[in-house]
């Protein structure tokens, strides 16, 4: 199965593309967090993975209920998502587009997920080996998930540093049955 940050990759590349040459990057950002939470919702979810409504009653739908937020560029971006049976995966491009946005400013945000909580002074630490590494500010998104047993995983962008132990044990697992 593609994941579908990779699928979302170039419709964010390619939207935000427009919204910064065209100098409407607001309204751009608007549509996207608009979109991405329309697809979020369940009647919206089921009306999209509906087998027996046509694509184009789906997409007439979506540009309906985003009319408030569209000019010709956006809607045509919204038509094309329809077209490729896309716009289930908003929720990523908005992700993403938002990524570009920020990386764009000079600014990153960055998902550490880590198996214990960790104090600010290890927060500052890896907030500053990160903004050394990436070059630019970063900001730090801590969730705690007991499952990686230890360690952390670190994802900014296309960019994902999996320290787990989790990772370390099914790597070592792999290596022991090849």
């Amino acid at each position: 199965m593609i994941e579908k940050f990779t699928l979302a990759r170039p419709y964010a590349k390619g939207a935000f593309t427009v919204a910064k040459a065209r100098g409407d990057m607001n309204e751009w950002m608007d549509l996207m967090q608009y979109a991405a939470a329309l697809v979020a919702e369940k009647r919206i979810a089921f009306i999209l993975n509906h087998p027996e409504i046509t694509q184009e009653k789906k997409i007439n739908l979506f540009i309906e209920l985003c009319k408030d937020k569209l000019d010709a560029y956006r809607e045509k971006f919204l038509r094309l998502l329809g077209d490729y049976k896309r716009l289930r995966i908003l929720p990523e491009i908005s992700e993403l587009f938002m990524q570009y946005v920020k990386k764009d400013e000079k600014h990153t945000n960055i998902k550490v997920i880590t198996a214990f909580a960790i104090d600010d002074a290890q927060t500052k630490k890896i907030e500053a080996s990160l903004a050394q590494r990436l070059q630019h500010d970063v900001s730090l998104d801590i969730e705690v998930d007991p499952k990686l047993i230890g360690g952390m995983l670190i994802k900014a962008g296309d960019l994902v540093i999996d320290g787990s132990v989790r990772s370390q044990l099914a790597k070592l697992q792999q290596e022991l049955l090849a």
